[in-house]
């Protein structure tokens, strides 16, 4: 009674960058071992005092007879409220001298499980961030496991010239895992992009050293888009997918174009970029709608790395002028497979300057394009009948189709002509 415990013991040096404790940890199997690894102790009334080396921290806990101890004395702290208690964690200093300080404990129990929460506010230096802390909180059951590791403090700015709170959760869950999460954290800035973390959290298995689910939210500046946007950032099955959950468009604007990004998503891993799905709509200087007013053109385009397949495709009506010809643009799909054209479909119409309909107005022809790789074919046919400026000859209903070798039929079109458009005519 009234000796004060020594909580002697290793704890994770790097918060944000687990990987050397976590490849540690992975050799025990059990979670009573591995919190054994984290919360190695030493009482100066029961053993005697001396330098512990870490393997000397896990057999202490790894022992249920030191497991044990340690839960007598939470239960004399819990009984004996007069009692004083601390314990010591590396890496954790006095915050007016720096050097190594014993937290004191305030201990309770409920049911089976002891809270204990340091009084003594503490300042660490962990993966070269600084950090104060006034709250350090963890949980131990009957049996001598920690659990539910809590920290709240602030995160010193590198630049000293703000401090910024935080709230840091380590939590040992059931499934033998470890989550690591945070709310807001300061921002970050490189190359003009700017990223605000708004929630954090990264969680670890036996497997390997990266975090097995990651999930990230904040918001995004890019340069060259509008304002910040909301971004989610998540890993599942070593995979990283990113998201923009933007409300509105990111928007990029060029002297002859404009691009309204209005969903984006990314799936990397280590290897790279494995797809990617982006929507939107562009805007082209001189395409309008049926009354003449510019439109936007709504796309969706698709990348799987896997098939090295790129697919896009539109459906909004536009029409825009190429020099003297109008062309108007129904629907367009493009298949793209490891760089080559796979497939192409599309519909629309377009005007030939000179061509006019029955009654002399200036026509416009329909037509289906159609592309297909796989057996060497492609075809363009016209649906309307247009005359040419004699009226000598007209298209009704013609098509054009090649076999791919750019050696049939007349040459003129690199194909054969299934119904030639000028009839009467060799």
């Amino acid at each position: 009674p009234g000796k004060v415990i020594n909580y002697k013991g290793f704890f994770p040096g790097e918060i944000f960058c687990l990987a050397n404790d976590l490849l540690f940890l992975t050799r025990f199997r059990s979670q009573r071992a591995r919190m054994a690894a984290f919360f190695g102790f030493h009482a100066d009334y029961r053993y005697p005092l001396m330098p512990a080396t870490l393997t000397e921290n896990f057999a202490l806990l790894a022992d249920p007879a030191r497991r044990t101890d340690f839960v007598s004395f939470l239960q004399n702290l819990v009984d004996n409220p007069a009692q004083s208690g601390a314990i010591q964690v590396p890496g954790f200093l006095d915050q007016v001298t720096g050097l190594p300080t014993e937290l004191g404990i305030q201990v309770s129990r409920t049911n089976g499980t002891y809270a204990v929460r340091a009084q003594t506010p503490a300042r660490a230096n962990l993966a070269g961030l600084g950090f104060d802390i006034p709250d350090f909180q963890f949980d131990v059951d009957l049996a001598g496991a920690v659990s539910n590791t809590r920290f709240q403090g602030s995160l010193l700015d590198p630049l000293q010239v703000a401090n910024r709170a935080f709230s840091l959760d380590l939590t040992f869950n059931p499934d033998n895992t470890y989550t690591l999460s945070t709310g807001a954290l300061p921002g970050l800035s490189l190359g003009g992009f700017s990223l605000q973390i708004s929630q954090f959290s990264l969680g670890f298995n036996q497997s390997g050293l990266l975090p097995a689910t990651v999930n990230v939210q904040g918001s995004l500046q890019v340069p060259g888009f509008g304002p910040n946007r909301d971004v989610r950032v998540t890993r599942q099955d070593g995979a990283y997918r990113v998201e923009f959950l933007t409300a509105g468009p990111l928007a990029l604007a060029a002297r002859s174009y404009g691009l309204d990004v209005t969903q984006l998503v990314l799936v990397l891993d280590h290897t790279g970029l494995q797809s990617a799905d982006l929507a939107g709509n562009l805007r082209l200087d001189g395409f309008q709608d049926d009354g003449g007013s510019p439109v936007p053109i709504a796309f969706a385009y698709a990348y799987d790395q896997a098939t090295q397949t790129h697919t896009f495709s539109s459906s909004t009506p536009a029409t825009g002028l190429i020099g003297d010809f109008r062309l108007r643009i129904d629907s367009l799909s493009v298949t793209v497979v490891n760089g080559q054209p796979q497939s192409a479909t599309g519909a629309g119409a377009f005007g030939i300057p000179g061509f006019e309909t029955e009654g002399g107005r200036p026509a416009a022809d329909q037509f289906r394009l159609q592309l297909r790789r796989r057996d060497r074919h492609a075809q363009l046919q016209f649906l309307d009948d247009g005359y040419g400026p004699d009226r000598g000859f007209s298209h009704p209903d013609s098509q054009l189709w090649a076999d791919g070798d750019g050696r049939a039929g007349d040459g003129r079109y690199g194909g054969r002509s299934h119904r030639h458009p000028w009839p009467g005519r060799p």
